[in-house]
């Protein structure tokens, strides 16, 4: 088991290029957009103000912007270029932006722009102004919900995850963190930089053998290194619908390692949670089935009696009122915190030492404006 975890642990994106490899290419950095034949005018980070910091992530920052023009609030992720050579994540990257480039779906955050600097990538997505799933889950009484709005959100994250799958697209990352929330308390599936996009790969195929997610909520089918299916969000949405009726996850350890071991091998059990309804157990330990094979998957959770008296039709036109709107209904809330100098420097500055042109070569077709979707 020791050298089981040691590969795991130690194991290098598969995903990640050769150092010289260059993608062919007819485009320059400044004319970029692959995906519209002429966009006048396209848009820089000069066509935006920079407000407040909202994030930061391994890779760069997330932003609140106001773009001048218009006056619009936006969410803008900034990417450096070399941090992102530096960890191979050059695949990854694009397959976020192909994710969020064709998708449309209310559930899914949206994504408005995407360009690049010489040592920069933005995305620029909708402002959602609700925090995430994890911060409101810490705010309640027990860190959990009741049944009903657990029900509720489980419901939002259903509709998305299934429109992905219909879409030959693996989510991967399902975690309360990756959920935020709309100003009126809407779920929304955001950060898609470990999806697996079947469509745009080009492989032919719709299982993937990658080790990602996030430790807490990875299926055993990706510990085994074996390869894999959509059957691995569904394990996600149940350690998901755990935690928000448990107020913590099923499978837990010391160290990652320990985490690992739960979860291949610890007997999911609920002795200390006995709030959670008989029918919320059925689904949670359908759902985490250690055997893909044996796991409920999709329209099945759908027909689930956990369900049983949802209207989709109203929760897909998002006419169902968050059973915990009052959050949001405050008449106060708390402004954004103001835009650190650094960030701010670091966004409009370029490092001393450029890119050459083979990495340059590497982000040739970012760039985005909407077009088609799906």
């Amino acid at each position: 088991m020791s050298n089981f975890f040691k590969n795991i642990l130690s194991k290098k994106n598969p995903q990640e290029p050769a150092k010289d490899e260059v993608i062919p290419n007819t485009t320059s950095i400044e004319d970029d957009y692959e995906d519209v034949e002429s966009v006048t005018p396209k848009p820089t980070k000069d066509d935006f103000e920079f407000i407040s910091q909202l994030g930061k992530g391994a890779f760069g920052k997330v932003v609140l912007v106001r773009k001048k023009d218009t006056g619009k609030e936006y969410a803008m992720k900034v990417v450096f270029k070399q941090n992102v050579l530096d960890h191979g994540r050059v695949k990854d990257l694009f397959s976020e932006r192909s994710v969020l480039r064709r998708s449309k779906h209310p559930y899914i955050c949206k994504l408005d722009y995407a360009f690049q600097s010489e040592h920069k990538l933005f995305f620029v997505m909708e402002y959602l102004q609700g925090g995430d799933l994890d911060a409101l889950l810490n705010s309640m009484e027990g860190k959990r919900f009741d049944e009903s709005t657990a029900r509720y959100y489980a419901s939002e994250v259903w509709m998305a995850l299934q429109y992905l799958h219909d879409n030959n697209i693996i989510y991967r990352d399902l975690k309360p963190e990756n959920i935020l929330l709309s100003g009126e308390g809407h779920a929304c599936l955001s950060d898609f930089g470990l999806s697996k996009d079947f469509v745009d790969s080009g492989d032919g195929t719709d299982r993937a053998n990658s080790f990602v997610g996030s430790p807490f909520y990875v299926s055993p089918d990706v510990l085994r290194q074996k390869k894999y299916g959509r059957e691995v969000d569904w394990w996600s949405f149940g350690i998901l619908l755990f935690r928000m009726l448990a107020g913590g996850v099923p499978f837990k350890g010391k160290n990652i390692r320990a985490v690992f071991d739960s979860i291949l091998h610890s007997t999911l059990n609920f002795q200390n949670v006995p709030w959670v309804s008989p029918c919320a157990q059925d689904l949670i330990a359908k759902c985490l089935q250690k055997d893909e094979k044996m796991r409920i998957t999709g329209p099945l959770i759908q027909k689930h009696p956990f369900f049983a008296g949802v209207n989709w039709d109203k929760v897909y036109n998002k006419e169902i009122k968050s059973p915990i709107a009052h959050i949001w209904n405050q008449p106060q809330k708390p402004k954004p915190a103001p835009m650190p100098t650094n960030t701010a420097e670091e966004i409009s500055q370029s490092p001393h030492v450029g890119l050459g042109q083979s990495q340059q070569n590497l982000f040739v077709g970012f760039s985005y404006q909407p077009n088609t979707m799906l």
